[in-house]
């Protein structure tokens, strides 16, 4: 079916089965389930349901996968319709079909979301030690890359006493490091931020 090299009939029954064409369709991309999640999220803010919603991201090379996945999908669906396209006559005009087109719809929707500065932004959390901020770096210049907005880079349980990489006489090196983003120093806290009152004060702390 991939050729379109085919010389008998029997081939061609073969090559265009419905089962061969499912094989196909089930070559589905790895990370679509958090694509599909994206996906409901959006249309909860679509529907008005929150007015913010905060997604906790996985490390750094997950997490640019992730953001990589609706340009990674619609390429996969425009394959798919190319090839329907061509053979449709022997698929026949499939209500699958329709179902995928409306899903690229949505992932081309999605894409221009995570690009848009107005809907979406990325806070970047990280630790002030010089290898966990290399990686925050090439992070940095990565969403820059893909074109998702980042105004914040939160220093987490921040130390003065400690600092290696941010503190007064380095600082313009860190700005050097992250053009543009506004530092934000977050201080040791007791203990791990979890309940209501907790998460107050650590919003205190940095706003």
């Amino acid at each position: 079916m991939m050729s379109g090299e085919t010389q008998t009939t029997e081939a061609i029954e073969i090559a265009y089965a419905p089962v061969a064409w499912r094989k196909i369709v089930d070559q589905a991309l790895p990370g679509i389930d958090e694509m599909l999640s994206l996906l409901t999220v959006i249309e909860l803010l679509e529907q008005q349901e929150e007015d913010l919603i905060i997604l906790d991201t996985a490390p750094t090379g997950h997490f640019l996968r992730f953001l990589e996945m609706p340009t990674a999908l619609a390429d996969w669906l425009a394959w798919i319709f190319k090839l329907w396209i061509k053979y449709q006559n022997v698929l026949g005009r499939t209500e699958f079909m329709g179902r995928l087109r409306i899903l690229r719809q949505r992932v081309v929707k999605a894409q221009k979301v995570l690009k848009d500065p107005q809907q979406a932004e990325f806070i970047g959390v990280t630790l002030n030690q010089a290898s966990v901020l290399a990686e925050q770096q090439r992070l940095f210049k990565s969403l820059q890359e893909i074109g998702v907005s980042q105004n914040y880079l939160v220093l987490n349980r921040f130390n003065s006493t400690a600092t290696i990489n941010c503190d007064r006489a380095s600082r313009d090196g860190c700005k050097t490091n992250f053009p543009g983003l506004t530092m934000v120093r977050l201080p040791m806290l007791p203990r791990s931020v979890q309940p209501l009152e907790r998460i107050q004060v650590a919003g205190a702390c940095l706003f």
